[in-house]
């Protein structure tokens, strides 16, 4: 039995290997919105919504997160408990090194 075959049969047999996604839904929305997100390995996670300035609005998550799939809900709120305008915000999804950012509309 040659290499590549054993390699052809480990693959056959491993599960498949998680890969990092984040997304929003629905989008727009107007009283809460749903950022599922997934991570490959265990690692410090950060979720965090930031207006189109850039400037810091709230944050949805910070803590250890294992591999796997995740989902955080926003009520459309800031840190305060103040509920924010209709408009254009971030969220910004972070492990380890790894960042990703999606684009969201809140329309009241």
């Amino acid at each position: 039995v040659s290499t590549r075959e054993i390699d052809k049969r480990v693959a056959a047999k491993s599960p498949p290997a998680i890969r990092p996604f984040h997304r929003a839904y629905p989008n727009p929305f107007n009283s809460s919105i749903h950022i599922e997100f997934s991570y490959p390995h265990s690692s410090i996670s950060h979720l965090d919504i930031y207006d189109v300035r850039g400037r810091h609005v709230r944050t949805l998550l910070s803590s250890a997160l294992r591999t796997g799939y995740h989902r955080a809900t926003w009520d459309g709120r800031n840190d305060k408990g103040q509920q924010v305008a209709s408009n254009v915000y971030f969220y910004r999804v972070q492990y380890g090194t790894t960042k990703g950012m999606g684009k969201i509309v809140l329309l009241r």
